[in-house]
């Protein structure tokens, strides 16, 4: 018999009991690259620590941009309090940037400052944490089904003997594609980012004709449309920013692009829905 494929996409929170340094911390590393694509990592400070800011410049090569935001895996700043929005750093991760990490880190909780930028965290795409930590409390965990667990575990028993029993913290949910309703309400949530809700806006005028048809991510504060189905590295994709009133969407076919343009905001509607309908070809609603 089959078995649930619900269960199989369910995913635990796996708490780690205590750090993961030398070769346990490497092989976890490595053993993400072919299974994330981001990492981020946060600095507090307008002006990073001296060993904060060499920490990112040799890092630097895999940059895809950085936000201020108030809010990261396992942490959410209280504006309310005072407290000032940090800035979170953005990374493509790879096998070359696992190399340039462990030259300066060699545990978990490392990533702290002033040595390290804070709290580094591994996510499949935008949104989905694999890893998560907040270094200064020592705490870091998981997020994966229990065949992932299985796999983690065969693969690097050390990591296995340093994780503790899967909890539910109300974040498990089946790993599915996002819906286009998660992605503006995620984009909603950077008030203070004008190309976040000019984005958001353009969603809500497309979703009823789009959102059943697509699926629409969120990178950055920018939204990268996909087909159903279709994994990481995405074969096609429409890619939408918005910077000064304008939008740019980007049509690209097996990392070649294939054509581009630009609308003021009068017109975008018209124009996403042209880019779509060609990301879309025979299932096109238009």
């Amino acid at each position: 018999m089959k078995p649930d494929s619900h269960a199989e996409r369910l995913r635990f929170t796996y708490d780690f009991t205590d750090e993961p340094i030398g070769e346990a911390y490497a092989n976890l590393l490595r053993y993400a690259v072919p299974r994330c694509h981001i990492a981020q990592v946060v600095t507090r400070e307008a002006a990073p620590s001296t060993g904060a800011a060499g920490a990112l410049v040799q890092m630097s090569t895999y940059l895809d941009g950085s936000e201020r935001a108030n809010a990261w895996p396992g942490t959410t700043l209280l504006r309310s309090n005072g407290v000032e929005d940090a800035t979170v750093w953005r990374y493509r991760w790879s096998a070359g940037l696992v190399d340039t990490t462990l030259q300066f880190s060699r545990g978990l909780y490392q990533w702290r400052e002033p040595e390290l930028p804070e709290d580094l965290a591994l996510l499949r795409n935008p949104g989905d944490v694999w890893l998560g930590s907040v270094a200064h409390k020592g705490d870091a965990w998981l997020e994966l089904t229990e065949t992932e667990h299985a796999s983690l575990v065969a693969s690097i028993p050390d990591i296995g003997l340093l994780l503790a029993k899967p909890r539910r913290t109300g974040t498990e949910v089946p790993s599915d594609d996002p819906t286009w309703r998660q992605l503006r309400a995620d984009l909603r949530s950077r008030d203070r980012v004008r190309a976040a809700q000019a984005i958001a806006n353009l969603l809500d005028a497309t979703e009823p004709r789009w959102g059943g048809v697509l699926i629409a991510r969120g990178s950055m504060h920018d939204a990268l449309v996909t087909i159903p189905g279709e994994l990481f590295p995405f074969p096609q994709t429409v890619r939408v920013s918005w910077a000064d009133g304008v939008f740019e969407f980007k049509l690209v076919r097996d990392e070649r692009l294939v054509t581009a343009d630009r609308s003021f905001e009068a017109n975008s509607v018209q124009v996403f829905e042209a880019f779509l309908t060609q990301l879309a070809g025979p299932s096109s609603p238009i």
